[in-house]
């Protein structure tokens, strides 16, 4: 039953990716929530790292709004919609984190086809690679840590002490009571209907 409902995950996710036969979770400085919960769903797919309890999708929108925020693709930054600065993106490559990642780092050239040791700060720009950033790169800061929490303070602790050290635990949490918000008054896009054979 769980690959059944793995094949229609995926299914869907190529259907809602797709515009004009390009896959928008490839594409440089895509935005917005479609293209947000596309990675998220795409990432979550794969396989390739435990289950985040919605970090992921909270992180891009307390991160940049879905890359919505003006600043989110400026000049001279590639960090993306998930905000990943230089230094972070170089701490998932560096030969230290190659012990911490190397089973990561292996599937994501199996499941997505990118070799991470040869990507680019410029490659960010591009939603999936500036997901798969962020998670390599918490994986590298917790090292050996808990994972991600469920309840929303717990992770705006986790957020604060793990990827943005400067950042403002209150305002993580606001910002994500608004993306909650927003979904619950968001009509479904996509049904699934099953019987029982």
């Amino acid at each position: 039953a769980s690959s059944v409902w793995r094949v229609l995950l995926v299914v869907a996710l190529a259907a809602y990716c797709r515009s004009d036969d390009q896959d928008q979770t490839l594409q440089t400085g895509v935005i917005g929530s479609k293209v947000v919960e596309a990675v998220v769903g795409r990432i979550d797919a794969s396989c390739v790292f435990t289950e985040d309890k919605l970090f992921m999708r909270r992180l891009a929108f307390v991160e940049s709004h879905d890359g919505m925020n003006p600043e989110t693709y400026r000049d001279g930054y590639h960090g993306g919609i998930w905000q990943v600065d230089e230094d972070m993106f170089k701490k998932t490559q560096s030969s230290s984190a190659r012990f911490v990642l190397f089973e990561h780092i292996k599937r994501i050239q199996q499941e997505f086809g990118i070799d991470w040791p040869s990507a680019k700060w410029t490659d960010l720009r591009k939603p999936l690679y500036s997901a798969l950033a962020a998670r390599l790169y918490l994986l590298v800061n917790e090292n050996g840590g808990d994972g991600i929490p469920r309840p929303i303070p717990a992770q705006a602790a986790y957020w604060h002490k793990f990827y943005r050290t400067n950042g403002d635990e209150e305002a993580f949490g606001t910002a994500v009571e608004s993306l909650e918000k927003r979904c619950t008054t968001n009509q479904a896009d996509l049904c699934f209907m099953l019987d029982g054979s």
